[in-house]
């Protein structure tokens, strides 16, 4: 998979990084739609494990205030599994990553990848995964209206939060929001909130099993 790696900068940046991953070969020309259509097309998804429920309660009500539905997807919990299981590849996994892998990290792959099936089950144009931890601002809602109006100005993923954020450029303005998609030139980690097109759900679906890396380095 031939990518581009992205983040954003924003002048007081109040809820997410933003960073996006440029597939080379599917690069779209914007289109332009009104905030009530984006809201259509995008379907939004919460990873959580059946012990977590305060974590699914606070995520809920957080999105709930700033009118955003969303569909849980019950996440693989670590603890249930056992190695070797033909989705990962420890050995690979040991010289990539330069240690071992941990039961919690697989269940977290997984758990993405079982978002991406969750949303490509829709007719959704964009999806939207979030971890049960992510906090969300009022903000959010701009952002994307303004990513799916503009078809994510010709991306097809923007992370929408970061721990590290790398080196790179800005590439785009999203909106007026005060943000702007980054590119990255270096690696930029976490995975708590993205925002994705079906192609690029589809090709993840294709291209990341078995696991090699963690899921924030490999998406």
């Amino acid at each position: 998979m031939s990518s581009k790696t992205s983040s954003s900068s924003s002048s007081g940046i109040g809820f997410f990084g933003l960073l996006a991953i440029l597939f080379i070969a599917h690069r779209r020309c914007p289109i332009l739609l009104l905030a009530d259509q984006a809201e259509q097309m995008t379907a939004c998804f919460i990873l959580n494990l059946d012990r977590s429920p305060a974590r699914l309660a606070a995520i809920w009500a957080n999105l709930s205030t700033l009118g955003i539905e969303a569909t849980r997807v019950r996440a693989i919990d670590g603890r249930d599994l056992t190695l070797p299981m033909p989705e990962v590849d420890a050995a690979v996994y040991r010289r990539c990553h330069g240690r071992e892998l941990r039961l919690t990290e697989v269940g977290c792959y997984l758990s993405h990848l079982e978002g991406l099936r969750a949303f490509l089950a829709t007719r959704a144009s964009y999806g939207v995964i979030f971890e049960d931890d992510a906090e969300v601002s009022a903000g959010f809602v701009a952002v994307r209206d303004a990513l799916v109006s503009n078809d994510l100005y010709g991306f097809d993923v923007v992370r929408l939060d970061y721990r590290r954020p790398g080196i790179g450029f800005d590439a785009a303005q999203i909106g007026t929001t005060g943000h702007s998609i980054r590119v990255n030139l270096t690696r930029c980690t976490g995975a708590a909130a993205y925002m994705l097109s079906r192609h690029a759900a589809q090709r993840y679906l294709g291209r990341l099993l078995p696991m090699c890396v963690p899921y924030d380095h490999a998406f």
